[in-house]
């Protein structure tokens, strides 16, 4: 009986010990990805006008163009990049005049009418293998996102 209950407190002890270091371990992995978040309205406030006053001269195209040269600095762990070249996009976007052709191109480029979406986004992110597809593809569907296409 002795020998049952020292076993007992072992795997006690044990189970302790290892829900402790997943614990721990869960806490630095949210630390970790905490510390790369930036904080939204700085972030948010920089990309906005720095957008506003590179649209303010230039075309829908010239956003994109602009976007895709930022997409190539950035790697896919960063968070702060990727979202900051997101708002730029969308805010650049915003600021030039809306442009028929750029959304027409778009509307062009999708066989079937029922799937608006997507192939404008894979065709332009496949001419640029050198940005990564995740970060190319979700900044990118700003653009659907402006000319309307998405629900």
């Amino acid at each position: 009986m002795n020998i049952a209950k020292k076993e007992l407190k072992i795997y006690l002890l044990i189970a302790f010990l290892l829900m402790l270091l997943i614990a721990m371990g869960t806490s630095y992995i949210y630390y970790l990805v905490k510390k790369d978040i930036p904080e939204p309205s700085a972030l948010s406030q920089k990309a906005i006008s720095e957008a506003e006053e590179f649209g303010k001269k230039r075309n829908n195209q010239e956003c994109i163009e602009e976007s895709l040269r930022k997409m190539k600095a950035c790697d896919i762990s960063e968070i702060k990049c990727r979202v900051y070249n997101k708002i730029f996009l969308k805010h650049c976007l915003g600021g030039t005049k809306k442009s028929n052709e750029l959304c027409n191109e778009i509307l062009n480029q999708h066989n079937n009418q029922s799937v608006k979406t997507g192939r404008w986004v894979s065709n332009t992110c496949a001419n640029h293998p050198e940005i990564h597809n995740i970060v190319c593809d979700n900044t990118l569907k700003t653009v659907e996102d402006y000319c309307g296409l998405v629900k």
